[in-house]
């Protein structure tokens, strides 16, 4: 098809295209169409962090985190994801390269002890695109443990019982942010 006019000019086929005539002699018309296709951008490949509190006061609350977690971690397909576990006892890390193999290990942990981020500054580990923290955010140890995530940090809780307005202070800290999963309730 091929539209003139004094200004524009339209070639090529159109998918839908409307004239109209005024009774002024004016001619309008209108294209409908799309933009041919672009081709998509190579997928840039995130690596994760992840900071896992695995003291006993998290026990009974982690099954909904570990599921919101895998349909993330799904819907990203991480290179790599570093599952980064602490309690009062020690802070392990441990690198994985898959979304099963991450929510196996997860799943593995036995929650004891009480939550204390002492140590978890000090490790020598790869950076990260991204760092989620799940936890509570009830410091029964060294509350004024130094924590500064070398990456964007999110932190989730899906604890009833979450020290929220602490865990806000902690995300606003390292500019991330907090989410908190389940009813929403007033700060603690």
């Amino acid at each position: 098809h091929s539209i003139t006019s004094r200004s524009v000019v339209v070639r090529g086929p159109a998918r839908a295209v409307t004239v109209a005539r005024l009774s002024n002699g004016t001619h309008y018309f209108h294209l409908s169409d799309a933009l041919p296709s672009q081709p998509e951008p190579a997928a840039t490949r995130r690596t994760v962090r992840i900071y896992w509190d695995r003291s006993r006061s998290r026990r009974d609350q982690v099954a909904t985190e570990i599921e919101q977690l895998r349909h993330y971690l799904a819907s990203l397909r991480p290179e790599w994801i570093d599952i980064v576990s602490f309690s009062s006892g020690d802070v392990v890390a441990q690198k994985l390269y898959s979304v099963d193999a991450a929510i196996g290990h997860l799943r593995m942990f036995d929650y004891r002890g009480g939550t204390s981020l002492a140590g978890i500054d000090a490790l020598a580990i790869d950076k990260a695109d991204q760092c989620l923290l799940f936890t509570d955010g009830r410091s029964t140890l060294d509350a004024g443990a130094p924590f500064r995530p070398q990456c964007p940090l999110t932190i989730v809780t899906g604890s009833p019982t979450a020290a929220t307005t602490r865990l806000a202070t902690l995300a606003t800290a390292a500019h991330g942010n907090l989410l908190v999963l389940g009813a929403l309730r007033e700060p603690t």
